[in-house]
C-alpha cells in the first residue's frame, strides 16, 4: 500500500492534487493533467506534462514507456496501469516532459488473442473473458448476469481480444468497462444515482446538447445463423433472427445486421435489443463542465451514475446516465470535469425503445 503524502500549499491542503506512483516513488508538480473514464472505452487513459526536478545531476530519468504507474487523486486512486510514451522538448527558459498511458486493460485493446482451440463450446461470457485475462494479469469482476454459455463462440484471427469480448458482450447485453485498479469488469447500465446533482447556476460552468437521430432506425433487424442439433436445426438454426423497435422514430427506417459470429433465436433478438439501445443512447449527447473533480461528498465523479440534470438554457431538466468524465487541470483552464451525459435509459436492452424517454421529447427552452 503506497502513502499519498497530501499537498500542502500555503497553509492548505489541495484536493485536487495529482500523484504518479512508479515503483512505489511519489512524483507530483504537474503543470497540466488530463484524466479520462468512460463506459464505451474498455480502458481509461492519462496525460500529464512534468518537471523534471527529481533527477539529480547524471541520474538515470525513472519514468519510462513500459513503466507500471497509479494516478492517484487526492489519496484516491483512479488508474492504474502503464505509462505508453513519452516526449520531451525544451526552448531557452523550460524543458517539459510529457507521459500518456492507459489502464491495464489498454493491454487488451492493443493485443491479439492468441489461444489454440480458435473455437469454444460450452463457456460463458465470464469464463471466456478470465481465459483470455490471464495472460495479462487482468484481474475480472462480475457485476451483472452474464447469461448462458456459447455453444460455439468462435475467435476471429488477428482480433485482439477487446474485439472478441466485446462481440460477445454485445450478443449478451454487457458492458466492458475498467475499475480504479485497471482490472475488467462486466456489467450493466448503472442504477446507483448521484448524491449531486448538475445544476445551471449551481456548479455547471458552461454546456451544450446535441440531438442526433442519422444513425438511429424504426425498426431493427438481426439475422444470425448457428450449427444445427438434434434438438435445434432446420430454418431455426439457418436463420435466426431478433428484432427490435425505436418509437423514438416515427418514420420508416429499417436496418439489418449480420451477427458477428454463430447467434441462436434467443442471442439474436439480445443482440437486436443491444443495437436498439446503444444507437438510441448515442443519439444525444449532453456536454457539462464543472469546477473541481469531487461531487458534495467529496468522492470523484463517476461514470455509469445516473445523475439530475437541471440546465433550463439547453431545455434538458431530467435524469441522465453519466457517459464519459475528463478531469482536467492546466494554469489556463483551473481544475474542472468535462462530463458527456445520455439518456438515463442508455445501454439497456430492450425490445421496444420508448419514445417518451427520449430526453428531446421534454426539450423546452427558458432563459434561467
Amino acid at each position: 500500500m503506497v502513502n499519498i503524502p497530501a499537498i500542502i500549499q500555503d497553509g492548505r491542503e489541495i484536493e485536487n492534487s495529482v500523484s504518479l506512483v512508479i515503483d512505489n516513488r511519489v512524483y507530483h508538480a504537474w503543470e497540466n493533467v488530463s484524466v479520462a473514464k468512460s463506459m464505451t472505452q474498455i480502458s481509461g487513459s492519462f496525460s500529464v506534462n512534468i518537471s523534471d526536478r527529481w533527477r539529480q545531476e547524471n541520474a538515470q530519468w525513472p519514468l519510462k514507456p513500459g513503466k507500471n504507474v497509479g494516478v492517484y487523486v487526492g489519496k484516491q486512486q483512479i488508474i492504474n496501469g502503464y505509462i505508453d510514451s513519452l516526449n520531451a522538448n525544451f526552448d531557452a527558459s523550460t524543458r517539459t516532459i510529457t507521459l500518456t498511458g492507459r489502464d491495464k486493460t489498454g493491454d487488451l485493446v492493443d493485443c491479439s488473442v492468441i489461444d489454440p482451440p480458435g473455437e469454444f463450446r460450452g463457456l460463458n461470457l465470464q469464463e471466456l473473458a478470465k481465459r483470455f485475462l490471464s495472460p495479462f494479469g487482468i484481474q475480472l469482476k462480475v457485476e451483472t448476469d452474464i447469461g448462458a454459455a456459447f455453444d460455439p463462440f468462435t475467435i476471429k484471427q488477428g482480433e485482439s481480444v477487446f474485439e472478441a469480448l466485446s462481440r460477445a458482450a454485445k450478443i449478451r447485453g454487457v458492458l466492458l468497462i475498467s475499475d480504479e485498479n485497471g482490472d475488467l469488469v462486466l456489467t450493466r447500465r448503472g442504477s446507483r444515482k448521484s448524491n449531486t446533482a448538475l445544476v445551471q447556476g449551481v456548479n455547471i460552468l458552461k454546456g451544450s446538447v446535441n440531438y442526433d437521430n442519422s444513425k438511429r432506425f424504426s425498426n431493427y433487424f438481426i439475422k444470425g445463423q448457428t450449427a444445427g442439433t438434434d434438438e435445434f436445426h432446420g430454418k431455426n438454426a439457418a436463420s435466426s433472427r431478433g428484432t427490435a423497435q425505436d418509437t423514438g422514430i416515427v418514420r420508416y427506417r429499417p436496418l439489418l445486421v449480420i451477427g458477428e459470429t454463430s447467434l441462436n433465436t434467443t442471442e439474436s433478438q439480445k443482440r437486436a435489443e443491444w443495437e436498439a439501445s446503444v444507437r438510441a443512447a448515442e443519439g444525444v449527447t449532453l456536454d457539462i463542465e464543472v469546477a473541481g473533480w469531487q461531487k458534495r461528498d467529496g468522492t470523484l465523479w463517476k461514470v455509469n451514475e445516473l445523475v439530475d440534470v437541471d440546465c433550463k438554457m439547453l431545455g434538458i431538466t431530467s435524469e441522465m446516465l453519466m457517459n464519459n468524465i475528463t478531469f482536467t487541470k492546466s494554469n489556463s483552464g483551473g481544475t474542472v470535469s468535462q462530463m458527456s451525459l445520455g439518456r438515463q435509459d442508455a445501454f439497456e436492452p430492450e425490445s421496444v425503445i420508448e419514445k417518451e424517454n427520449d430526453p428531446i421529447e421534454k426539450l423546452g427552452w427558458k432563459d434561467s
